[in-house]
């Protein structure tokens, strides 16, 4: 970052750094909390007397318990020390970065408290947090703050939480129908009915979802007990993104088939190659059926802060246009999957689902008996039972101080940007083997490392050695990824043929990028990170 811009210095200030250059201030801050915390729990029923008296304390019994903590937890910290650091610049391997500290104070503050979100009555403040945050994040999305939702435990039981509505709202409308329930009769029960009241079989839902999905999606269809066969993967076109075509001859065929599409899922921000589906030409499409309207999830686990850029002006242009267009179309969507614990800085474990409005959050609800809040709390309807308020509260902080808007988190996004596409540049100057995948919608850079007019093997090899060769340094953590036919078959051609390779295997294998960290392009520094990437990727490849 540049001290050139004062919104980029005030962007630091969000972050401990690299160094710890934050510390005093954090330190500062740390016994400020923990005090609050102390004070607050010493001052609720200060005539309830003390539990725990002096002589207790000074006892050797209780002395010696405190010596086997203390050395319980310096090991812990020891053993900490072998942690990844993924805090670093050098660090850009998984979609995982440094914290920042609005979430990190935020996490703190809650945890201390421990309120558990699946009831009121347990998490009076963290409860309205929660919709508070999501009415922030419907917001940023395009929603609006009628947008309702809850907090996960990351992207996968967000995914659930869909395809759990979508199969709500299919069983109404098939008892409105048919008089018979699904959910309540069981698929068996179901099917044996609806061919003896109806004289037809009754095929099962389908699921269509890209295949360029999370692997959530195979889990989530076999979870809910629809069968595999009822996963209905839709064929990518030749940049990795989801094919419109195929998508329609797709919900013909299920049409014809007389089998009920539960969802459509797009995809913002693939956890292979951060790629964006064209969500507006799949809403167009769905547009289309009429009052046959199908339900359209994004998944945008991975991509959904970059809505954050959308104001027309300078960051946006940042994004290409069809992933602006892209990104602008999931206001029109009907529910969306974002994890706060990637591009939202938050600490683990932090996902959201969140739907357009109070229609389509509407699910079955299921009552406990020791829980008297039915009608305000979300245990009635989360798949999830415990909750931690401490995500929540996290990503409402962290909302606040940095802002869902350009100035905040889009400008803070776009570093991530900037730092792609001077990887690229750097990549091409000095790296005659590097040969990217592009389009690259966000910022992960995917590249294989291959001679023209050889071997997609040969290709394979090498970047497979070099990757193996990042794994054993200490300076850099990179990680991989593999495109496999047929899955990826128009753009393993596609790529093949711009380096005049032989495609002699079905395996595209890939050196993976997560460019996350603010300060991978800081010119503040004493190391250029992107220079210095480069590099060292250069003298793995002399090293052959």
């Amino acid at each position: 970052m540049s001290d050139c811009d004062p919104r980029d210095i005030a962007i630091k200030s969000f972050f401990l750094g690299p160094q710890s250059e934050n510390r005093e201030w954090l330190r500062r801050k740390w016994i400020e909390i923990l005090d609050n915390w102390i004070t607050w729990r010493a001052s609720r029923f200060p005539q309830d007397g003390k539990s725990i008296p002096l002589k207790d304390r000074e006892s050797p019994a209780f002395q010696q318990s405190l010596r086997r903590l203390d050395a319980a937890v310096n090991e812990v910290l020891k053993d900490l020390e072998d942690e990844t650091p993924k805090f670093t610049p050098r660090y850009i391997g998984h979609m995982v970065s440094e914290i920042s500290l609005p979430a990190l104070l935020g996490h703190v503050c809650a945890l201390m408290h421990n309120p558990n979100n699946t009831s009121r009555e347990v998490s009076r403040v963290t409860s309205r947090l929660e919709d508070e945050a999501i009415a922030d994040l419907g917001v940023m999305l395009g929603f609006g703050p009628e947008a309702r939702g809850h907090f996960t435990s990351g992207g996968t039981m967000a995914n659930f939480e869909a395809l759990w509505r979508a199969i709500v709202r299919m069983d109404r409308e098939i008892k409105d129908q048919t008089g018979l329930s699904f959910l309540a009769l069981g698929p068996w029960t179901f099917g044996r009915e609806f061919e003896r009241i109806s004289g037809q079989p009754f095929n099962g839902p389908v699921v269509l979802v890209p295949n360029n999905k999370h692997f959530s999606w195979v889990k989530a269809v076999s979870l809910m007990g629809l069968g595999d066969e009822a996963f209905w993967p839709v064929a990518l076109d030749h940049e990795g993104r989801l094919c419109p075509r195929d998508l329609r001859a797709k919900i013909e065929q299920a049409q014809k088939e007389n089998r009920p599409i539960l969802m459509v899922v797009s995809v913002a921000g693939t956890t292979e190659m951060g790629e964006v589906d064209p969500v507006n030409e799949v809403q167009d499409l769905l547009d289309e059926q009429g009052k046959n309207k199908i339900w359209h999830h994004v998944d945008a686990a991975y991509g959904a802060y970059y809505a954050s850029l959308l104001d027309g002006g300078e960051l946006e242009s940042r994004l290409s246009k069809p992933v602006a267009k892209a990104l602008r179309a999931i206001r029109r969507a009907d529910s969306v999957t974002l994890d706060p614990h990637k591009l939202g800085y938050v600490p683990y474990a932090c996902g959201a689902f969140i739907a357009r409005d109070e229609e389509h959050y509407r699910t079955r609800h299921f009552f406990a008996d020791y829980l008297h809040d039915k009608n305000r709390s979300r245990w009635a309807f989360t798949l999830e039972g415990s909750r931690s308020g401490a995500g929540v509260t996290a990503t409402w902080l962290a909302n606040r101080a940095l802002g869902l808007n350009p100035g905040g988190y889009g400008r803070l996004l776009a570093k991530g940007l900037e730092a792609r596409e001077a990887m690229v540049a750097e990549l091409r100057e000095n790296v005659p083997e590097f040969h990217p995948i592009e389009p690259t919608d966000l910022n992960i850079l995917c590249f294989n490392l291959s001679y023209p007019g050889g071997k997609l093997s040969e290709a394979n090899e090498l970047t497979e050695r070099v990757f193996h060769q990042f794994e054993s340094s200490p300076n850099f953590s990179v990680s991989k990824t593999i495109l496999s036919r047929p899955a990826y078959k128009l753009l393993i051609d596609r790529l093949a043929a711009e380096r005049s390779l032989e495609i002699d295997t079905d395996k595209w294998f890939l050196l993976r990028l997560v460019l996350m960290n603010p300060f991978i392009v800081s010119r503040e520094s004493n190391t250029n990170f992107v220079r210095e990437f480069v590099r060292e990727l250069k003298s793995f490849l002399k090293s052959r």
